[in-house]
């Protein structure tokens, strides 16, 4: 009887992913924690990100351990300290188990709520202040946009910049803003505007300004990352607000929505993809941070 042998190629190659794959976990789990210990997150943006990463890799979790009683996870809230968590995020260096993550963020919320001191949010400073116009004062750009910007990070600040059209509480004003500060501290920002095969011109009736429409210039936007296709999705964007189109009502930002660095996003009625904009949990990933972004974008690539 003929004996089979494994094949040495995939072999070979499954060998090399653990190698590739397993640095890029271990730096989403350091990311993760030092992402627990920033109070500008809230809870929900973490579930969200620890989802989404879970659901991409199943070596993500290790295997629960408690050594003795003074490491065990402890349900009962009244043990729930600043210390206690500390102590937890510590384990977790060591042994990122669902248990004890998801128990972290638990903890983590509970003494937000209860008011502990290094957890509850306080204002978080802009790396600049930029007066645009005259009408509009001193523009506060979002933290994630000027961080992309002062680090020279050109697609990434794109993407930041696509994502603000998605946030239902700015109106086109604070839009117009935003490019305006993007390109007085980023001259190279946007690129000539062209017409090609994947990167149409406008259509000049408003009668067709649709949300199909409007989806298809972003497509193109993507092509051609103009200033001129940029502000004509800011004016599409907004006659579908004034005829209140499905997914584009204007929203009334309360009076803390627009301070955390991470927006959630007003999902507009295109379909659901893995680009981040389209894509809420994705969205947190590349939000939380550079690092965290790049090593989960890396995963995908890998698994693909």
């Amino acid at each position: 009887m003929a004996r089979s042998f494994p094949n040495p190629t995939r072999r070979h190659s499954h060998l090399l992913n653990q190698r590739i794959i397993m640095p890029v976990i271990d730096n989403i789990r350091k990311e993760f924690l030092a992402a627990l210990k920033d109070t500008h997150y809230e809870s929900a943006e973490l579930w969200q990100t620890l989802d989404s990463a879970a659901a991409h890799t199943a070596d993500l979790w290790q295997p629960h351990e408690d050594e003795d009683p003074t490491t065990a996870v402890d349900g009962t809230r009244t043990n729930w300290t600043p210390k206690y968590f500390s102590r937890q995020a510590f384990l977790a260096e060591r042994n990122f188990s669902k248990e004890r993550v998801t128990h972290l963020i638990e903890v983590r919320q509970f003494l937000r709520e209860r008011g502990d001191k290094g957890f509850v949010p306080g204002a978080k400073s802009r790396p600049q202040k930029v007066s645009v116009s005259e009408k509009s004062g001193t523009y506060n750009p979002p933290e994630v946009l000027a961080k992309f910007v002062n680090e020279g990070d050109l697609m990434s600040a794109r993407t930041a910049l696509r994502l603000e059209l998605n946030d239902n509480r700015l109106d086109s004003f604070e839009l117009e803003n935003a490019s305006h500060w993007v390109k007085s501290h980023f001259p190279d920002f946007y690129e000539p505007f062209i017409e090609k095969e994947f990167a149409r011109g406008f259509d000049p009736d408003e009668g067709n300004w649709t949300p199909d429409y409007y989806g298809k210039q972003q497509v193109f936007l993507k092509a051609n990352f103009s200033e001129k296709r940029f502000l004509h999705l800011v004016e599409v964007r907004g006659h579908l607000r004034a005829r209140k189109a499905k997914g584009f009502k204007s929203i009334v930002p309360s009076a803390t929505s627009r301070t955390p660095s991470v927006r959630r996003e007003a999902s507009h009625t295109m379909p659901a993809s893995t680009d981040p904009e389209r894509n809420p949990a994705l969205k947190a990933v590349f939000l939380l941070g550079g690092a965290f972004a790049v090593v989960v974008v890396l995963i995908l690539s890998l698994i693909k």
